[in-house]
């Protein structure tokens, strides 16, 4: 397994200018809630109206740095995941796309065109997809009940949305089901300590947000066939006020075990 330990430089710059663009940061005030606290309302908050533009706002920033040469650690980690795949032409599907920035920064890293497909299931961020990538399929969809067959996609990956879904693990078992070779676990918040759920504010709307176990997580998508390959940090140790434990973004690149038997099992040519 490869890792990479990476620090989030001007992560205080990206703070300031969330909150001027957007009046509010895309994460605070975070509580614990349980299992017993959780409500529909906290469940739809990404469906929430308000939050597309808001996050957009915020996006285009990121990208305008990324093409002056200053690329935010979220959009080379990604890009990164995807060139340790070793695909160079892959099929991409992408669950909790958002507006579909992701196929915008990994495109230009890459320095090649992806085979992309969004989905999201916030109706409002797939129509602002559709407005701002209007050559890009966007669906309307949960990440637990994924409208394609198995095997279906070269690449699939989770952008940050197992946090914001109830039933997380069937969340995880869907993104394998239908891979094909590589399952990219992008932006995954870990710790040491149990899983917790708690609720927090995204652009001013309060939402749902779970903080995995990390060995927990990873015990969960090795069970289902697959096989860590590299795990890139994207930040280690950060504390969020009222959370004993350390939160640590992670992004995962598992591979399919079928998918490494069959090259092994290939004659050479």
């Amino acid at each position: 397994m490869q890792q990479r330990l990476c620090s989030l430089p001007g992560l205080g710059l990206l703070r300031s200018i969330k909150r001027r663009l957007t009046g509010a940061p895309a994460s605070e005030h975070y509580r614990l809630i349980g299992t017993t606290g959780l409500t529909t309302r906290l469940v739809d908050g990404w469906k929430d109206e308000t939050i597309p533009f808001k996050q957009r706002q915020i996006v285009n920033v990121e990208l305008a740095q990324m093409r002056a040469g200053q690329a935010p650690l979220v959009f080379q980690v990604a890009a990164e995941a995807m060139h340790l795949t070793g695909c160079r032409n892959p099929t991409v599907l992408e669950i909790g796309c958002s507006s579909g920035y992701y196929s915008d920064a990994i495109e230009y890293l890459l320095g090649r065109k992806v085979r992309y497909v969004g989905l999201d299931y916030s109706l409002p961020l797939v129509q602002l997809g559709r407005a701002t990538y209007p050559q890009i399929p966007f669906l309307n969809g949960d990440a637990t009940r994924l409208p394609f067959a198995d095997a279906t996609w070269d690449v699939v990956i989770s952008g940050c949305v197992l946090l914001h879904v109830p039933d997380w693990q069937a969340a995880a078992a869907e993104t394998v089901r239908v891979a094909q070779d590589w399952c990219i676990f992008h932006r995954t918040p870990v710790g040491n300590g149990p899983t917790t759920l708690m609720a927090k504010l995204a652009y001013g709307v309060e939402v749902m947000e779970w903080l995995f176990n990390e060995s927990e997580f990873v015990e969960l998508i090795r069970r289902h066939g697959c096989t860590l390959t590299s795990a890139l940090s994207i930040t280690t140790g950060s504390r969020i006020e009222g959370i004993t434990d350390n939160l640590s973004l992670i992004t995962y690149l598992f591979r399919k075990e079928s998918c490494a038997s069959a090259q092994t099992a290939s004659p050479a040519t």
